[in-house]
């Protein structure tokens, strides 16, 4: 039964070309587009997960406002980590 299913399948697919690569085109385009969102949302959801105190894990960002706009990036400069220590309790 399944050896005709596959013979019928095979005489549709070749009898119709342009379909069929439209169709695995769209097919493998989905797969893919899925596949690297789900990979994409998984990094960020277990982006610091290994910490014990993940939660109590900060990011300082640098803001620097220029003439085509702002521009945001996780850098700082040097004398800002001895600041934090000395400026707040638990750092």
């Amino acid at each position: 039964m399944i050896k005709n299913y596959l013979r019928t399948a095979l005489r549709r697919l070749t009898a119709h070309k342009s379909y069929t690569v439209i169709n695995i085109l769209g097919l493998t385009l989905g797969i893919t587009c899925a596949t690297i969102i789900f990979l994409l949302i998984r990094g960020e959801l277990n982006f610091d997960a290994f910490h014990s105190k993940r939660n109590h894990i900060y990011r300082v960002l640098t803001v620097r406002d220029r003439p085509e706009g702002k521009s945001t990036f996780g850098a700082s400069q040097h004398p800002l980590g001895q600041a934090i220590r000395d400026q707040f309790q638990g750092v």
